[in-house]
């Protein structure tokens, strides 16, 4: 018998039998597991403890257990890698009373993505107050910075069930804010405009505003 580095067994290469490959075959593949958990050595149960952690290299993983996201190491920071569906506390940014309306807001992250959705429903004691700007849960590449951009996703206004506008999510000047915008029509082309207010039309109790967009993190 022959073992691996690891201890797993394999018979002797000078045996010929019709099973011997596939052992071996079994034997690499244990090998194979072995050394891909050997990338998630790191386990912490919050931040603390990854803020502490100490003598991790490039590509090294480890699992933040209160906050469940798995957690890459670039060669200078712990960057959020995977994770289940968190839950985004404080979509808002600015141009929102929110009042007693209700709000659902959830993201997860995806390698070099961040995916993230929700929707708003104004209640009696709700306002848009003005451009509507929400809080990246996570902080977007700068490059998004460089031009006007609009990412990857749709904005949809619904006025109390009467009639639906379609918008996009806006990064403009800021990598911490996305700017929730319509498509406005008064030109040749739409044109991602603010909302307010009163635009796309005056918002009352029952109205809602949905977002879904995905944007590369920094």
């Amino acid at each position: 018998m022959g073992t691996t580095a690891s201890g797993f067994w394999y018979p002797d290469p000078g045996y010929t039998s019709g099973w011997r490959q596939a052992i071996q075959d079994h034997a690499d593949s244990a090998e194979d597991v072995v050394s891909l958990r050997a990338q998630y050595t790191y386990r912490w149960a919050d931040s603390a403890e990854r803020a502490a952690e100490s003598g991790m290299r490039a590509n090294d993983r480890g699992y933040q257990i209160d906050a469940g996201v798995t957690y890459r190491y670039s060669g200078t920071t712990w960057q959020p890698w995977d994770s289940d569906v968190l839950v985004h506390s404080s979509p808002f940014g600015s141009g929102v009373t929110v009042g007693n309306g209700t709000v659902n807001a959830s993201y997860r992250h995806s390698g070099y993505m961040v995916e993230c959705w929700g929707g708003f429903v104004l209640g009696s004691t709700s306002a848009v107050t003005g451009a509507i700007r929400l809080n990246a849960p996570v902080t977007l590449n700068s490059r998004y910075l460089s031009v006007f951009t609009v990412l990857s996703g749709d904005v949809t206004v619904n006025d109390t069930g009467t009639a639906t506008y379609a918008g996009s999510p806006v990064v403009q000047s800021s990598t911490t804010l996305i700017d929730l915008m319509v498509d406005g029509a008064g030109g040749t082309y739409r044109t991602p405009t603010n909302m307010s207010s009163s635009v796309p039309m005056t918002f009352v109790t029952n109205d809602r505003i949905a977002w879904h967009f995905s944007a590369q993190v920094a």
